[in-house]
């Protein structure tokens, strides 16, 4: 603990200078996890360094902890410098940060790396694309085929030419990364792009297009393209030729090519650099191919043309080549690639013994893949660096030219060819007859930072028996099983599994039963992802079932459903199952009942304090000793101050848990609240006899209700988890002091306090202080007066405070009363919310029924007001709108207009058997009253779909353009900043008109699908003058939408072609307008 204050203080001690040095070094999600609130300095420093935003393997916590800081303190987007983000199920980065800020509003942005860019982000972020003048490095990766979590993402190759548009507003680009393109568009590329100066391809495509432009070539020269990298190149040889007319200057060029036996030509690639490549300074290349009847003098002869001066003396570039099966490669030393694979059959030569001797040819090697450690020609194979490696050992036991090593063996043998301390990924896959056990052993004692794991779903069993590899197993983070048969065959065997991985903050598995998936969401406490998949051969998994019982937990999920054939002709349907969520610390309530539970020890020292007080000072001058006087006082000083301590943080934990409590539980009541309409129901039909589906209050059920329950149960928790203790412990002290007789009585005196006569109390009081009495003549004789003063005070404290532990258990009755009343309160809003589903009206929007040339379908509809059955509000309505119609609803007041609308988004129920029918998906209703809080503007006008993006300019140019200009003051020109006060309170109703209208064109403009093609407008012009009517109505026409219009303007009917009158007791005319 000492050196650790050193190091603090030490760091402390740097000058500034240093220290912001040091932190440019540190991921900006671990700067502020770290830093932030330490101290006024390090505030300070944090916010003046450019940040660097890596998502990898970072927790999802600490990531949606710094996405809240940045909204919260704006001033740190003008600090990003660069992000890396995954769109992969290991949290969503790239939706999770785009729901935060736009990136079009981080001015200091410059490098940009996207992994796994899915569909529904990939438009979005296009968009962005040309706002963003200062980037310089853009990368946009994909996924490799042996990724385990699977998920429909982006082609990057089928969005090029979307890309391409974006490209040319920023020409200044200086790095961009691809996972693949073609050969077209990446010479398009370096047109769009012409400042680039490296590019990295990981996969250059070759097809049909490649005679188009082979003869419309165009000569265009990246003179700053200065390096290249084509890591997975399957075009011909003449591509590179044309391509490098492109790149005149290039120095540095990477290329690897698979079964391409075209492009293994020593002498034509001399030729090409003596010609057009005259810059270039580094060549890495790796070139596989084909060879047929084992003729390796076909390799040799191949290799020998890349050994004379032109590679090794003038360039020094040096090779050599290596076989197995049927495939050869030849490639440069050291290796340029980032992966290798080494199998049995593996055969290595070249390298001229009289050329220096390379000894970091592998040091670039980050993934290996190895089918068995015991590998021929060991000395010529070192792997430093590996990070991920890859056990296949699936045809072991077949070849009988390998020897078959136990997992310690293995793990021997791996050592002399890979530094195992680097590892932190380990696959093993095939060959069940494997010593899984005794490799992980040794696997992880040798690799200390292995934290991610891979296995077949049968080495489990196994593993769960194996108690030496608890330890181990505990200390994993990520681990991935084989779906594929399923291991856990029973829930028990599922519990057991969460005990020993109990550290596991990712897991990809499958399972049998939905419910399963349940238990290791209930029981893996500190897990952010969850993936699951459920094979079913004849149906699919009734997803509507999880749905709710995960809504139920309130855990953020998606669920997939994906149908593969397999080689036997049968049909796998198979459903993904994704689950975020976090957990409640565990550590806080441990915490919370460690400090109640010493609190009763330090008050048992405290209480016996005055009898030793008592015997210190009634000991005679010549007895008394000054040193042990002083040990109690500083005893008693200590004691108090612990208990201080001690009472101060069992109150803050508490108070710290009663807040984790009602976030929770306020959560997931909003989440059950604000779905399926069940608000509008409850707030609604308040006055309905059925006591099921209403409640009084909600709101304050929600806020009041829920905080006065988790104060009240946050406060009794550790008192009556501790309380059995200290009363054991006491009724122990009592007895040892008067016998059976002492805790009996007081016992008894408690349970019959509230029972039984007074008389009855007094009269078990006096028995016991007679029998106290008649035993103090025996028990005390040997006692002095000083001992006999110690043990009176020590009695009346521990019986004293036994009866107050008692009391104070009594107490808590009130507690646990208003704990009754509100969890009462709160379960019957839980189950009237339950109760006031939409599933429970007939209603339903049957699209089936709708024909291709069809918008709105209505056929003898009826209603009446729900809670007056006898009003008729509409009677028998048949009704048909086709595309780009327009339907004006007229009648007087209270004749039903507004609720026609209520009733075909289901708000309403039917009578009879009528139906209506359209696509709600791409409908929108634009109400009289538009839904307004004090959230931010940008937020407003996102509602409700709050997950899309929308850029500042374009929120600026729409208030220009509907003269609401001044809106931006209310919130001093930040569109992102929440509003002080209601936006109804501030603006006029005809400001709320016009802002809600640019809601529904920020809606109509978007890109995103699907299109909404039928608006409903309830009244949106009444509080706007006419010629602001005519420029809505005007606008909506030039969108070519169906709609339907409710309005008592006369001026209306120049904008519609069909009116709909509606009159009392449910008549009404349909006529042209």
């Amino acid at each position: 603990m000492a050196n650790e204050k050193i190091g603090v203080m030490t760091f402390e001690r740097l000058p500034n200078e240093i220290v912001l040095e040091c932190l440019e070094y540190l991921n900006a999600l671990d700067i502020f996890y770290s830093f932030n609130q330490l101290n006024n300095r390090f505030d300070q420093l944090i916010r003046t360094i450019p940040l660097h935003i890596n998502g990898e393997f970072a927790s999802k916590s600490i990531f949606d902890q710094f996405c809240l800081r940045m909204l919260l303190d704006p001033t740190i987007k003008h600090q990003i410098s660069s992000i890396n983000l995954s769109g992969d199920p290991t949290c969503y980065q790239i939706r999770s940060f785009l729901s935060f800020v736009s990136l079009d509003e981080l001015p200091s942005l410059r490098s940009i790396t996207l992994t796994r860019l899915e569909k529904s982000d990939a438009s979005k972020f296009i968009s962005i694309l040309p706002n963003l003048s200062n980037l310089r490095y853009l990368h946009l990766i994909e996924p490799t085929s042996d990724v385990k979590w699977g998920s429909t993402f982006l082609p990057i190759s089928n969005s090029i030419e979307s890309l391409l548009p974006a490209l040319f507003h920023f020409r200044s680009l200086t790095h961009l990364t691809l996972s693949n393109c073609s050969c077209f568009d990446l010479s398009h590329l370096l047109e769009y792009a012409p400042m680039l100066n490296y590019v990295n391809c990981h996969q250059l495509s070759f097809h049909s297009r490649w005679s188009y432009w082979f003869s419309n070539f165009n000569n265009h020269k990246a003179v700053y393209l200065k390096k290249m990298s084509l890591t997975g190149f399957f075009a011909p040889f003449e591509y590179i030729e044309i391509l490098t007319k492109q790149t005149p200057n290039l120095t540095n060029l990477t290329i690897s090519s698979v079964v391409n036996t075209d492009i293994v030509d020593a002498d034509r690639w001399q030729s090409l650099i003596t010609s057009s490549l005259s810059r270039l300074k580094v060549f890495k290349f790796s070139f596989e191919f084909l060879f047929y009847d084992n003729d390796v003098s076909n390799i040799i002869d191949k290799y020998d043309h890349f050994q004379n001066d032109f590679w090794l003396k003038e360039h020094r570039w040096y090779t050599e080549y290596s076989y197995e099966e049927d495939r050869a490669k030849i490639y440069t030393v050291p290796l340029g690639a980032f992966s290798f694979i080494l199998s049995t059959q593996l055969t290595a030569g070249g390298y001229s013994n009289t050329l220096p001797k390379i000894s970091n040819k592998f040091d670039n090697i980050n993934i290996l893949t190895i089918y068995h450690p015991d590998v021929p020609n060991k000395s010529k194979y070192y792997f430093p660096n590996v990070k991920e490696l890859k056990l296949n050992f699936c045809d072991v036991e077949q070849n009988q030219n390998v020897p078959i090593l136990t997992g310690s063996q293995h793990v021997q043998s791996l050592k002399s060819i890979v530094n195992l301390s680097h590892v932190t990924y380990l696959e093993v896959v095939h060959n069940p007859e494997l010593d899984i056990v005794h490799l992980l052993i040794n696997m992880f004692q040798e690799a200390r930072q292995l934290s991610r794991l891979c296995i077949n779903s049968h080495h489990i069993s196994v593993l769960l028996e194996s108690s030496p590899l608890y330890k181990h197993l505990k200390t994993l983070r990520r681990l991935c099983i084989a779906s594929y048969p399923t291991c856990f065959t029973n829930v028990a065997v599922m519990k057991k599994f969460c005990r020993i991985f109990s550290g596991l903050e990712y897991l990809s598995c499958g399972v049998k039963e939905t419910n399963h998936s349940l238990v290791l969401l209930r029981q893996l406490r500190n897990l952010s992802l969850l993936v699951i998949e459920f094979e079913i051969y004849e149906n699919r998994i009734d997803s509507i079932t999880l749905e709710n019982e995960l809504r139920e937990m309130n855990a953020l999920f998606r669920i997939e459903h994906n149908v593969t054939a397999r080689g036997n002709g049968i049909v796998s349907h198979r459903t993904y199952l994704r689950l975020f969520f976090e957990h409640l610390n565990p550590v806080l309530f441990q915490w919370t009942f460690l400090f109640a539970s010493v609190d009763p020890d330090t008050v048992n020292n405290i209480g016996l304090l005055p009898s030793e007080y008592n015997f210190q000072l009634g000991k005679s001058p010549s007895e008394r000793n000054l040193s042990e006087f002083h040990w109690l006082i500083i005893r008693s000083f200590l004691y108090v101050t612990i208990n201080a301590l001690l009472k101060s943080f069992s109150t803050f934990l508490s108070s710290i848990l009663s807040i984790q409590w009602r976030t929770r539980l306020i959560i997931y009541l909003h989440s059950f609240y604000f779905k399926q309409q069940r608000f509008y129901h409850m707030l609604h039909h308040s006055t309905s006899s059925d006591e099921k589906q209403t409640v009084d209050n909600p709101d304050e059920r929600i806020t009041q209700d829920v905080d006065s329950l988790c104060r009240s149960l946050s406060t009794i928790t550790p008192l009556l988890l501790v309380s059995p203790f200290t009363i054991a412990f006491y009724i122990y002290r009592v007895w040892k002091v008067t016998g059976y007789y002492g805790p009996l009585g007081i016992v008894v005196y408690f349970f019959l306090w509230t029972g039984i006569n007074r008389i009855c109390i007094s009269a078990v009081s006096r028995t016991i202080f007679r029998q106290n009495i008649f035993e103090v003549f025996h028990l005390y004789d040997h006692l002095t007066t000083l001992e006999l003063v110690q043990k009176i005070g020590e009695t009346i404290f521990v019986i004293g405070y036994l009866i107050f532990c008692f009391n104070q258990l009594n107490d808590t009755a009130s507690d646990v009363a208003i704990i009754a009343s509100n969890t009462h309160r709160v379960q019957s809003f839980i189950e009237c919310m339950k109760n006031n589903s939409v599933d429970r009206f007939e209603t339903q929007i049957e699209e089936d029924v709708l024909h291709h040339d069809e918008v709105l379908l209505i056929r003898n509809l009826s209603y009446t007001l729900p809670n007056n059955e006898q009003m008729m509000l509409m009677n028998n309505l048949n009704l048909t709108l086709y595309p780009q119609q327009r339907l004006l609803i007229t009648g007087g007041s209270g004749v039903g207009k507004t609720s026609l609308f209520r009733v075909l988004h289901s708000l309403w129920p039917t009578k009879s058997n009528g139906l209506f029918s359209y696509k709600p998906d791409q409908a929108y209703l634009l109400p009289q009253r538009p839904y307004f809080t004090n959230c931010s503007l940008y937020d407003e006008l996102r509602y409700p779909h709050v997950d899309r993006y929308i850029g500042q300019t374009q929120i600026e140019q729409l208030l220009n353009e509907w003269k609401l200009s001044h809106v931006l003051n209310c919130v001093q020109g930040d569109v992102y900043q929440c509003s002080k006060q209601l936006w109804q309170d501030l603006l006029s109703s005809g400001e709320i008109q016009r802002l809600s209208f640019i809601r529904l064109l920020l809606r109509l403009t978007s890109n995103e699908p699907p299109r909404v093609n039928l608006i409903f407008l309830d009244e949106i012009t009444s509080s706007v003058d006419v010629r602001t009517e005519m420029s809505i109505y005007s606008c909506l026409i030039d969108q070519n939408l169906t709609m339907i219009s409710i309005g008592h303007h006369e001026s209306l009917r120049q904008y519609h072609q069909l009116e709909l009158e509606l009159f009392e007791n449910g008549n009404y005319i349909i006529r042209n307008i």
